[in-house]
């Protein structure tokens, strides 16, 4: 999210709409203006939060697929910034299913406000895919990692470092949103089952890691001996924070800056430890190629489920290892810091399911040379669970919805 991530950042230019044309206009979204007469689809990317890391990476990497053959031909590419406004976004979503768009890829600020304007798109044929957070209309398709465990695993990871007892912290996203929703609930349903954890200064910083830092000093200021924090993306300011504050290292968890990666290898030997996960910039790859498989065909409507799961990274603390930016396949999690921003997301290849992308399409919006779209494996598309009130219209919450995954954590009895 997310990564995160998802700043509110006051974006001035969005009192206009600013179209953004990534491939060469078309009159209207059939035309035949694309090539050997294929037929070319008016795609819009709307983002709410942007000007952070996470935001801009998710952005520019769906930029670089609509540079890559064959969606170089087959797209015409609009860009508009929506900012932190929900009525703002509405009205932008509502201008682009008028301008003639075939598939909509939206970061959604809200599970149910934009309910509404989804029906709006059903009604005109418009495919409308939210990436990273939800909406519950079953008109719509959600890609998302939410429903994938960060909550419960990263929550439990903490307990168990801290032995089930300790004073912690939560340091959450943007409150409302469908991901801070579930990943709040979900790891409060782990601190619940221990007595000894106690939540003694919960706050939202957006996902961004400079009001990460500010908050968390806040909270020290007021609770110097807390003994863990959790932390959604922003986890690279929290760390800052206690540095800054004189404070010794804690157990932290959080998402995958590459800033925190670089913390938890430099740092451990003086305190530090923590598990990255979180959410990757690449969802937002990942339901553009989903939307054109859709739309071209290859995958038949009925066969795409409208949850779809992106999978939950998890890097421990003693598994970072640093990479090259330009060298995917020489392995590595993270990257030197003096190469790629502190805030950047360093988890981007998935190479399953965007292997067209690598660091300069997610830093500058560039396509891989020589690099063609890759058809999605149906089998690698995963059916996220139904969740009432995120992701769903349903009434009946999972029962298992915040099981934990054994390949990463397991819980401990509580003290």
């Amino acid at each position: 999210m997310r990564s995160a991530k998802r700043s509110l950042v006051a974006i001035a230019a969005t009192a206009l709409l600013s179209l953004v044309a990534c491939a060469p206009p078309s009159s209207n979204s059939s035309s035949n203006g694309a090539a050997g007469g294929t037929k070319k689809y008016k795609i819009y990317l709307d983002l709410s939060y942007s000007g952070n890391a996470w935001s801009n990476a998710a952005a520019n990497m769906i930029q670089a697929l609509a540079k890559t053959p064959p969606y170089n031909q087959q797209v015409e590419f609009h860009k508009i910034i929506s900012g932190a406004d929900i009525a703002k976004q509405i009205s932008d979503l509502q201008s682009m299913i008028n301008s003639g768009a075939d598939a909509i890829i939206c970061y959604p600020l809200s599970p149910k406000a934009l309910n509404g304007v989804v029906n709006q798109a059903a009604a005109k044929g418009v495919k409308m895919f939210f990436y990273d957070g939800t909406v519950t209309s079953p008109k719509a398709y959600n890609v998302s990692y939410i429903t994938a465990g960060f909550g419960q695993n990263s929550a439990q990871y903490l307990v168990n470092k801290l032995g089930g007892k300790g004073k912690i912290f939560m340091n959450s996203g943007v409150s409302g949103t469908a991901t801070d929703t579930i990943h709040n609930e979900a790891a409060k349903s782990v601190f619940a089952k221990y007595p000894g954890i106690k939540v003694v200064s919960q706050y939202w910083s957006n996902w961004d890691a400079v009001q990460s830092k500010t908050n968390t000093l806040k909270a020290l200021a007021a609770n110097p001996d807390v003994d863990g924090i959790w932390s959604q993306d922003g986890e690279y300011g929290v760390v800052q924070a206690l540095q800054q504050a004189g404070h010794k290292l804690i157990p932290v968890t959080g998402e995958m800056s590459n800033g925190y990666r670089n913390q938890l290898l430099t740092l451990h030997d003086k305190g530090l430890v923590g598990v990255s996960s979180g959410s990757a910039p690449t969802v937002g790859a990942y339901a553009f190629k989903l939307a054109m498989e859709l739309l071209t065909g290859r995958i038949k409507e009925g066969d795409l489920p409208h949850n779809t799961e992106f999978p939950l990274p998890w890097v421990p603390y003693d598994q970072v290892k640093v990479g090259d930016p330009l060298k995917p396949a020489a392995g590595g999690n993270t990257w030197p810091l003096d190469k790629v921003p502190p805030v950047f997301a360093a988890g981007i290849y998935y190479p399953d399911l965007v292997p067209e992308i690598n660091y300069d399409s997610a830093i500058n919006g560039n396509p891989v040379p020589g690099a063609t779209i890759k058809p999605i494996d149906p089998t690698k598309i995963v059916k996220a669970p139904d969740v009432p009130e995120i992701n769903s219209d349903t009434k009946t919450k999972p029962a298992d919805l915040f099981k934990l995954n054994p390949e990463f954590v397991k819980p401990i009895d509580a003290p």
